[in-house]
């Protein structure tokens, strides 16, 4: 497995030697009205599509091992190297102050790579930002032990969480 695993982080190092260039979306969409105001940024926000990981750097999920199959020194070789490609390319991951163990980091940063997506910005437009929290500790990615939320004041008001509904059709308006 180690050497899969230091062929994967050379893969991942290799396509962190070029950053990944937005289109002009200004060019691709000439009559949005934000043009006209100087607002190329909102131009580039609204317009940009949604793009998977796979899609943006061409490196397949399946080329990511389940975290079951690596030991802690693997998944913190992979996880730094997928780090290193995201911030080459201004994407940030919001992580807890305290980590948990790489393998958790990987696997987290394993099911985004597979389920999440991505938009290229151009840089003058700020970073794309990954957020792993839930806002629910009971959720957390990372556990109780390592949820940042529950230190925050706002996480044990009343508010009933668990009752809130997903379903747009439940909203009143």
């Amino acid at each position: 497995m180690q050497q899969y695993i230091n062929q994967l982080v050379e893969d991942l190092d290799e396509k962190s030697q070029t950053k990944i260039e937005a289109p002009d979306y200004t060019l691709l969409n000439p009559d949005h009205p934000a043009i006209e105001y100087g607002l190329d940024y909102l131009v580039a926000w609204e317009c940009a599509p949604d793009l998977t990981y796979s899609e943006v750097f061409e490196i397949p999920n399946e080329a990511f091992p389940p975290a079951k199959m690596l030991n802690d020194k693997q998944a913190k070789q992979v996880f730094d190297a997928i780090v290193n490609l995201l911030r080459v390319n201004n994407i940030e991951l919001s992580l807890p102050e305290c980590l948990p163990s790489f393998l958790v980091l990987y696997r987290e940063l394993r099911r985004e790579w597979k389920e999440g997506s991505i938009r290229i910005m151009p840089d003058d437009d700020g970073r794309t930002h990954i957020d792993f929290c839930h806002y629910n500790g009971k959720t957390c990615p990372w556990g109780m032990d390592f949820c940042t939320c529950k230190d925050e004041d706002w996480y044990n008001e009343d508010y009933d969480i668990d009752n809130f509904s997903t379903n747009d059709e439940d909203l009143p308006f």
